[in-house]
């Protein structure tokens, strides 16, 4: 089988690159250098996955081959610590569309989940760089944690993209074992969510259209999808930030968290066209093919709490969270609560 990738491969974003070279001759140096009281630690994995869909799944979606790489490092040296991920994925075999890498609609993705430098002090750890966050308690999909933009290229299976950030954690602990953590994050610009292939299954493939009394829609036999770019309300993808607090104890865990920044889901606005093909006896359109596809991101802020509590060998979590929508983002979206328990 041969391995066909994007022609823009080779368009991974410079300063990814730059900064991954940086931490490698850095790591390189300092263990060179490095006398034997230094201690200089290095954990390394390269992990190679394929994905067959061997039948049809959806008018879009042919016979499938995707083969996914990750090459995660992760490197020590006194107080310091370089965290390194890289993630790509690419359609081998099956319907490839026209696309560029890591945009929504591209079937081949290569892009640092994290790509980060940390230092602690004492009870401080200070981060900068590529991070991912995992904030909450629930699995699937948690309204709390929403820090990072995720790949919806498959929703059932969705992965996190890493953004640049500031981050500092600072770690309390008690006589009797119990802690106090504190966490800060600050993401200058959050990296845009990915919409699915534009191929995709996922992608509606039959609308139904009422017919008004007056009025015939054709529609067409298959439905074509394009992404057109996104919109940002309100500087969403910009100055991201949150605040969490949480209690350790031997049993239980409690936590407090907020944060405000761009909706991880962007709402979708689709752009239709059409042909009046008669008037008489009555107006008959029709529809073409083709759907245009907008993503517009606005601001949102969601704050709650969680708590989990282990009775003997089981562990129960509660979490109370609320989301709200934020300026312009209240025409597209509205307050929402939601309480989830998990076993």
């Amino acid at each position: 089988m041969r391995l066909k990738l994007p022609p823009n491969f080779t368009a991974i974003p410079l300063a990814t690159l730059a900064l991954f070279l940086f931490c490698f001759g850095l790591s390189t140096i300092v263990s060179a250098s490095a006398s034997a009281a230094i201690r200089w630690e290095t954990e390394g994995l390269v992990d190679l996955e394929a994905r067959s869909y061997p039948q049809a799944i959806g008018q879009a979606r042919s016979s499938e081959v995707w083969t996914g790489a990750t090459l995660d490092l992760d490197g020590k040296f006194r107080r310091w610590r370089i965290r390194t991920v890289i993630k790509g994925h690419f359609l081998t075999v099956g319907k490839s569309d026209p696309g560029t890498i890591n945009q929504s609609g591209s079937p081949h993705a290569i892009e640092d989940q994290e790509l980060n430098i940390e230092y602690r002090y004492r009870k401080h750890r200070f981060r900068v760089g590529t991070t991912v966050l995992r904030w909450g308690i629930v699995d699937v999909y948690d309204p709390l944690d929403q820090v990072n933009s995720r790949r919806f290229e498959s929703p059932l299976a969705t992965s996190k993209r890493g953004d640049p950030m500031l981050y500092w954690t600072q770690t309390s602990l008690a006589s009797n074992g119990n802690a106090f953590v504190s966490e800060v994050f600050f993401v200058p610009f959050r990296r845009p969510s990915l919409m699915p292939s534009q191929a995709s299954a996922w992608l509606p493939r039959q609308i139904y259209i009422p017919n008004l009394p007056d009025t015939e829609f054709v529609l067409p036999d298959a439905l074509e999808y394009k992404y057109l770019g996104r919109e940002e309300l309100n500087d969403a993808l910009h100055s991201n930030f949150g605040a969490r607090l949480g209690w350790r104890f031997s049993e239980s865990e409690l936590s407090l968290q907020y944060d405000e920044g761009a909706s991880s889901f962007p709402s979708l606005r689709p752009t239709v066209s059409g042909s009046v093909i008669a008037l008489t006896p009555r107006t008959r359109i029709q529809a073409d093919p083709l759907i245009q596809l907008t993503e517009v991101y606005f601001r949102e802020r969601h704050f709650g709490a969680s708590v989990t509590q282990t009775f003997r060998s089981l562990l129960v979590r509660l979490q109370i969270a609320k989301t709200e929508p934020l300026f312009q983002g209240r025409t597209l979206s509205r307050d929402r609560s939601d309480f989830t328990m998990g076993l």
